[in-house]
């Protein structure tokens, strides 16, 4: 059931935030096993086999910490075992290795973080117009009302309604900024079950378990369970189903995406994916990680040329199952 509910909350996602405007998109659809919530093995060494999926063995470690398989079109994976410091958790064992991720494709954590820092630019920059448009009609309502205790009756009468419409006319303004789509015709339909309601770059959806709150600036969708926001001025997409936190920033064909879990010791994925390929031609990059939440953890660290290369991480994935366990 979670499984389906979260391929429909994200579709339903890059639905909307495809709708807010006319950039390109990048869509991502999530999935969860259902019975992925096993328990999780402590494992002391790597088992490794030949062959798993499209992956053949290249090379083991003599210590059984480590060992890298070879891909289709040059796809790299390497297995690894991470022990957890004393004091530390799991969530910081894992951190060096999403730097060296990052390391190997800057170009589109850069991208991510731009259009963040952009996003986040032009929502100050309109909080501060929208402020000064207020404190303008502010003004404007002051004067007004001065006009009126100076002047007589019928000057006083013309004034105050000039500076009036003058306060009417910078709220206008400001409506006016902080809408881009101009007018749209509006829509109110009540079903016996269904809301439906459109007006100007708002829209709003009720349905049996189904709530979906949109403007051009993004969307919250909720169903059932699992919340999303999303944000298109910067890209980001959140997914929380109450055991597990998606959260994806894309931008320009790219996108950085984190998934985390913790209801049973420790499973996480991360993924950087871009359209254009780094210095060392990887298109695609991350890694899948397991363990209890003292580890050790067995992470599969995945580099593709190919961004599409859903095999080789099903593969890696089921690396990381067949050594620490947790589902199928």
């Amino acid at each position: 059931m979670r499984k389906s509910m979260l391929v429909a909350a994200a579709s339903l996602a890059a639905m909307v935030l495809s709708a807010c405007g006319d950039e390109p998109s990048i869509r991502i659809r999530k999935t969860v096993d259902t019975d992925e919530h096993g328990p999780l093995r402590v494992v002391n060494q790597l088992e490794c086999p030949e062959q798993q999926g499209p992956l053949t063995r290249t090379r083991t470690s003599a210590d059984g910490l480590s060992c890298v398989y070879s891909g289709p079109r040059g796809a790299e994976v390497t297995l690894r075992l991470v022990r957890v410091a004393a004091g530390s958790d799991a969530e910081a064992a894992l951190l060096p290795i999403e730097k060296e991720l990052q390391a190997l494709m800057p170009q589109t954590v850069a991208k991510a973080a731009k259009a963040e820092a952009e996003a986040k630019a032009r929502a100050e920059a309109d909080d501060r117009a929208a402020a000064a448009a207020e404190a303008e009609a502010l003004r404007a309502e002051k004067e007004a009302a001065a006009a009126e205790r100076e002047v007589e009756a019928n000057e006083r009468a013309v004034e105050a309604a000039a500076a009036r419409a003058e306060a009417d006319a910078r709220r206008a303004e400001v409506r006016e900024a902080q809408t881009s789509g101009g007018r749209r015709d509006n829509v109110d339909v009540r079903l016996p079950g269904l809301t439906v309601r459109s007006e100007g770059e708002k829209t709003v959806v009720r349905l049996p378990g189904l709530k979906v709150d949109a403007d051009d600036a993004g969307a919250k969708v909720r169903i059932g369970g699992v919340r999303i926001n999303a944000d298109d001025a910067s890209g980001k997409v959140s997914i929380d189903d109450g055991d597990e936190q998606v959260d994806i920033r894309a931008h320009d064909e790219s996108a950085e995406i984190r998934s985390r879990s913790t209801s049973s010791g420790l499973r996480a994925t991360y993924i950087l994916v871009d359209e254009v390929a780094s210095a060392q031609g990887w298109k695609l990059v991350g890694f899948e990680a397991r363990g209890p939440e003292g580890g050790p953890i067995v992470v599969a660290v995945v580099k593709s040329k190919d961004r599409k290369e859903d095999a080789v991480f099903d593969a890696a994935k089921a690396l990381v199952k067949r050594n620490v366990g947790g589902g199928n």
